[in-house]
């Protein structure tokens, strides 16, 4: 299943992609270098030509299109949707009307960086594990890989699906 044809990419400053790895995908850079994620959702926010923006975590390899899907058809007149996995809201999980972008660029003008400052700034419907977990039962679509445990257990899962 395939959600979407456009993808941007958001990377930092003097960060380059080969044509073989970044593929149909548009590069932009950080405009605010070393801000974290919400400076980078704010970015991306900004130029997608759509109404709608799905900002996921690029260290995020089990995606399921099932969820994202779900999410864009629950957004209706909210302004994002994000999953909670476990106890934790998943924002870079999430879709997001690209109108969001005035709330990020309030607090990064603020100096809060915060995601969970920029949820609470919004209006979310969260979609809790019980609407999700038929979609993807093992949870993997939230799964970041951010140390050897994670890479080790994002292994397992791609030898166990192959």
């Amino acid at each position: 299943m395939q959600v979407t044809d456009r993808i941007t990419v958001v990377g930092a400053q003097r960060q380059e992609f080969g044509d073989a790895l970044l593929g149909q995908a548009r590069l932009i850079h950080d405009s605010e270098p070393g801000e974290g994620p919400l400076a980078a959702l704010h970015d991306a926010l900004r130029i997608v030509a759509t109404d709608v923006a799905i900002w996921v975590g690029c260290d995020m390899p089990f995606l399921s299109p099932e969820i994202l899907q779900l999410q864009l058809e629950l957004l209706g007149l909210h302004e994002a949707v994000i999953p909670y996995a476990g106890a934790h809201a998943q924002p870079l999980h999430g879709v997001y009307r690209t109108a969001c972008a005035s709330a990020a660029k309030r607090l990064l003008g603020r100096g809060d960086r915060s995601l969970q400052s920029f949820l609470n700034a919004l209006d979310v419907r969260y979609l809790c594990e019980a609407e999700w977990h038929s979609l993807c039962p093992d949870g993997s679509s939230f799964l970041n890989i951010n140390t050897q445990g994670d890479l080790a257990r994002a292994t397992r899962i791609a030898q166990a699906s192959s």
